[in-house]
Order: C-alpha cells, then structure tokens, then sequence
C-alpha cells in the first residue's frame, strides 16, 4: 500500500510527459504546414513577377507565326522587332534574359519539392493549367527530341533563337532535366484533379505508355541525387505520384480509368458544343 503514492505519482509523470510530447509534435506540424505556406507565397509573388518573360519563352517555344500565344499583341511585337532588328549575337542574349529567368525559377520550385519543403499541392495553384496548356511550347525548348519529334518549321530569326536557349539549357542540364520533372508533376496533379480536357488527358497518357517508366526513373533518380539515399521513400512517393497521369495497371492501383475517361470525354464534348 505504501507504494501506491509513488505508482499513481509515476503514472500521472509519464502522463504528463506523453502530453507534453504530443504537443510538441502538434507544434512542429503546425510550423512545418506554416513555413510550406510562407513558401508557397514567395514563389507565388515571384511567378507574378515574371509573368511577362514566361510569356515570351512561351512565344519562342511556339513556332514562328503560331497563333495561340499568352504574350499581348504589345509583346509580340517587340519580340518580332528585336529579332530582325539585333544582330545574332545581341539578339540571342536578349532571349536568353528571360528564358534564364523563367527556367531558374522553375527549378527553384522543383528543388523545393523534392527537398519536402513544398508539396505539389501547394505549387500547382501557383502555375495551374494555364500553365500546363503551354507544357508543349516549353518542351519544345527543354527537350531536343521533343523538339525533333515536332518538326519545327519557321523563320531563320525564330530558329536560331530557339537553338541558342536549347543550348543554354544543354549546358544546364540539371536546370532542364528539373523543369521536365516540374512538368511531369503538375500534370499528373492537374489529371487527379480532372483539370484538363479529356482528350489532352489521353494523349499525354498514351505517350506515357511508353515513357511513363522512364519518367519515374527520372524523378526517383533526382530526388536521390539531391538529398542522398535517405530520401528513397519520398523518391518513390514522388515517382509513384506520376501515376495518376498514366493508365491504371488493374482495378485496384493508381492512375487513369478509361471507362471513366470516355465518360469525362462525352460530357466535356456537350459543354463544349452547348448541346
């Protein structure tokens, strides 16, 4: 009986302690979703900033005389007018300005999520799908074979401006190999969100039938580059989050579900047409 103080004194210590743990874990979490949403709303002020150079590495990814374009009529002309007017060299570093600056910060932003400092939650109301619409025209410059694929035709001028920022970007190659990611990210955000036209979705997704894997690959090697492979679990939670923009495997895994596709497809098409 004369031990029953001293259990009852233990037992409430060890209570209190469990509280006081708890707590501090409740706070943590608490400073770790605040510093996330702080950092979400500097890149949010910074993407607004420059807005008007993505705007014009969007018309450079283009080709020459495409008509849908993001610039304002404004900027378009002053584009049109420093290509012909700047000699090569001039004319390419005046490219270069704004590609350097829209790109950078595009890894910025993938850095930070796969460091765990941002979720693709918070970034894809950042960017959204207007940016994603324009994923093409910046593939057009990330990626070569892309770009080959393509076919790009138009005028010398365009050309060689497109070469210069392709070759700046070879020769940043974590710099471009980041943005693809960042693409690859937000558009399997946007497909589990069902933020994009059908038949977008499925273009993107038969293409994927043949390179879904090595985009994983990509992403989890990335992710493992930059922080070691201690972060092999946020490696594959990153790699298998792509998933939502492929096809599913069976009934039961992650991914695009045809029958609920066509479905999308069908009533997309009526809003369309008004019917």
């Amino acid at each position: 009986m004369s031990d029953s103080p001293s259990v009852i004194f233990t037992a409430y210590a060890t209570g209190i302690l469990a509280l006081i743990g708890l707590c501090q874990i409740f706070i943590l979490i608490s400073q770790r979703t605040q510093l996330r949403l702080d950092w979400a709303e500097t890149y949010r002020k910074r993407w607004g900033e420059i807005r008007i150079d993505w705007s014009k590495v969007i018309y450079f990814g283009h080709s020459s005389g495409d008509y849908y374009q993001i610039a304002t009529a404004e900027v378009i002309s002053e584009i049109d007018r420093m290509k012909t007017e700047r000699k090569n060299t001039t004319r390419e570093i005046w490219a270069l300005e704004p590609t350097i600056r829209v790109f950078t910060e595009l890894n910025d932003i993938c850095l930070r999520i796969m460091q765990g400092h941002l979720r693709i939650g918070d970034t894809y109301p950042i960017l959204g799908t207007e940016f994603l619409r324009q994923s093409a025209a910046m593939r057009n410059l990330l990626d070569y074979e892309y770009s080959s694929r393509q076919g790009n035709w138009g005028d010398k001028e365009h050309v060689d401006v497109q070469r210069s920022i392709r070759t700046w970007l070879v020769c940043h190659d974590g710099i471009r190999r980041r943005c693809l990611i960042l693409i690859d990210m937000l558009w399997a955000e946007a497909v589990r969100l069902e933020d994009l036209p059908p038949d977008d979705i499925r273009s993107a997704a038969n293409a994927k039938i043949h390179t879904g894997k090595e985009r994983k690959k990509r992403l989890k090697e990335e992710v493992i580059r930059l922080n070691g492979y201690f972060s092999i679990i946020r490696a594959l939670s990153l790699s298998y989050f792509l998933q939502h923009s492929e096809y599913k495997v069976n009934k039961y895994s992650r991914g695009i579900d045809a029958v609920r596709l066509k479905e999308l497809e069908d009533k997309w098409v009526k809003r369309y047409l008004e019917e």
